[in-house]
């Protein structure tokens, strides 16, 4: 019961980065950035869980392929797109967006803790 009420509070806290990311930044732009959740998603499995323990170079491959592809493109979205941004906001969002992504993809962690 503790590992899902954890897992909640992590849940409600990204949610509620979601509205000023959202208000800073715009919903095209914290919407790649917050789904950095499926990289620590991988990253977690891969450590804590060894998900791809006989897994073969090729899925290797595929796997941290894809996700260097998703974080170079999440990245290059923010940095192009948070310029229009007045003042420090576009900062400000960015972070709290990436934040949000931290807390989801670190979430699962008491989940499959859990199971």
């Amino acid at each position: 019961m503790i590992w899902a009420v954890l897992a909640g509070c992590l849940w409600a806290v990204a949610n509620t980065l979601t509205i000023f990311a959202v208000k800073d930044i715009g919903l095209s732009i914290a919407f790649p950035l917050w789904n950095a959740n499926s990289l620590l998603g991988i990253l977690w499995g891969t450590l804590l869980f060894n998900e791809l323990r006989d897994a073969g170079p090729a899925r290797w491959l595929g796997v941290w392929g894809g996700a260097g592809i998703m974080f170079i493109g999440a990245a290059l979205l923010a940095v192009a797109s948070s310029a229009h941004a007045p003042g420090g906001a576009g900062i400000r969002g960015m972070m709290a967006a990436l934040s949000a992504g931290a807390l989801w993809g670190t979430m699962y962690i008491p989940i499959a803790k859990r199971t």
